[in-house]
């Protein structure tokens, strides 16, 4: 299994090419790279140790925040975010034992490990699930970890009749920015908690 610090290393690699992506799953023993876009959406799966990881691809452009905010909640499941993750769910792997992802990513890592009883890491996201499926997914979900920034807006957000799932972990703000919510953010507070 990666470590606190790989898994966001690897969510805050997907933010820049395959090639890069396929360096970093070599540099951990990883096989079977593959890099996916699919609409405004791109996840890298891989396997290592007979495990298979998907990590998602952050939210980085206007159609993306535009998709993100104006669909509404379809079967307890933010609309945008349900609307991508089946744009894609044909296309991923059968069996997902780890989600990843930051922002958006981490929506869709969400909604992903509540299909699939995946164990999920996220990083600044928003909040995906009315109160019963956040419900399902905390029963369902034994292994989450919820990692937030201090600084961060995006986990705030859709603001009425969303929750957010188990497993918060706050991080500090080692930047000289108040408002944060890149990924390089979050990965260097957790190299700094896990130093």
């Amino acid at each position: 299994m990666l470590s606190e610090i790989q898994f966001a290393e690897l969510a805050s690699v997907l933010s820049s090419d395959p090639e890069e992506f396929s360096r970093w799953v070599d540099s951990v023993g990883g096989e079977d790279a593959q890099w996916t876009h699919v609409g405004i959406d791109t996840f890298g799966t891989f396997t290592l140790e007979g495990k298979v990881y998907v990590a998602w691809k952050g939210t980085d452009s206007i159609a993306d925040w535009l998709n993100n905010i104006f669909r509404m909640r379809e079967n307890g499941i933010h609309g945008g975010f349900l609307y991508a993750y089946k744009s894609m769910q044909d296309i991923l792997p059968k069996r997902i034992d780890y989600c990843i992802g930051h922002s958006r990513g981490a929506a869709l890592a969400s909604i992903a490990a509540l299909t699939r009883g995946s164990t999920v890491r996220t990083y600044g996201s928003p909040r995906v699930f009315n109160k019963k499926r956040r419900d399902q997914f905390n029963k369902r979900v034994a292994n989450c970890r919820r990692y937030v920034v201090k600084g961060d807006p995006v986990p705030f957000f859709p603001i009425f009749g969303y929750r957010h799932v188990k497993g918060k972990k706050r991080l500090n703000n080692y930047s000289l920015q108040k408002i944060v919510h890149s990924m390089r953010y979050y990965l260097l507070a957790i190299r700094k908690l896990h130093a």
